[in-house]
């Protein structure tokens, strides 16, 4: 069995945690898996996430879990994207800029996602607990394809129209530095974006 880990986690100290907790949840059904069972599970971290995401999806469907897939790709994306921290109403905000999401963002919303994330929304922002779920939406589950074009081109959208709201004086600037001052920074980043 610890062969088997240790050839599942690459000796990655974030992802040994993973598989831990996995088994701890398990509680006694854990004592029933041998090294066959697994075998047939992909190495690192996006094995981990690809075999966690398919779990999690067949677990939210028999829970009865409602889950508003388009919002919560998007959510993902505008994470995945970010640089930092986002507060609840940035992310949610990103999230209309970039995909037209309208529906009322909370942190019930989130509540499926919260095993990878840190932050409460308010006085610390939502940001992944680790970097390697974030490649591993980015690059894995996104492709690095348009939803993530889309997603960096909303947070320049963002940025300006928040720069746009301070010059007009709409917005006082200690708000514009919390809610996008880091918008004009991606800004920076990705001077190309519409």
């Amino acid at each position: 069995m610890l062969g088997e880990l240790t050839r599942l986690t690459e000796g990655e100290p974030f992802l040994i945690q993973l598989y831990v907790e996995d088994l701890l949840g398990r509680g006694e059904a854990a004592l029933d898996l041998r090294p066959d069972d697994l075998r047939a599970l992909d190495p690192g971290f996006s094995g981990y996430f690809r075999t966690w995401w398919e779990h999690q999806q067949r677990a939210w469907k028999a829970e009865g879990t409602p889950i508003d897939e388009a919002t919560r790709d998007a959510l993902l994306a505008v994470l995945a994207c970010a640089l930092g921290p986002l507060k609840l109403a940035e992310l949610a905000e990103v999230a209309r800029t970039a995909h037209g999401i309208e529906r009322i963002i909370t942190q019930d919303t989130l509540a499926p996602l919260r095993r990878f994330l840190i932050g409460d929304g308010f006085e610390s922002g939502y940001v992944f607990t680790h970097p390697k779920p974030a490649a591993y939406f980015h690059d894995d589950h996104f492709a690095g394809g348009p939803a993530l074009e889309q997603t960096r081109a909303g947070f320049v959208r963002w940025g300006r129209d928040t720069v746009r709201k301070l010059d007009a004086g709409q917005l006082a600037p200690e708000r514009g530095r919390a809610e996008g001052g880091r918008g004009r920074d991606r800004g920076a980043i990705w001077p190309d974006a519409p």
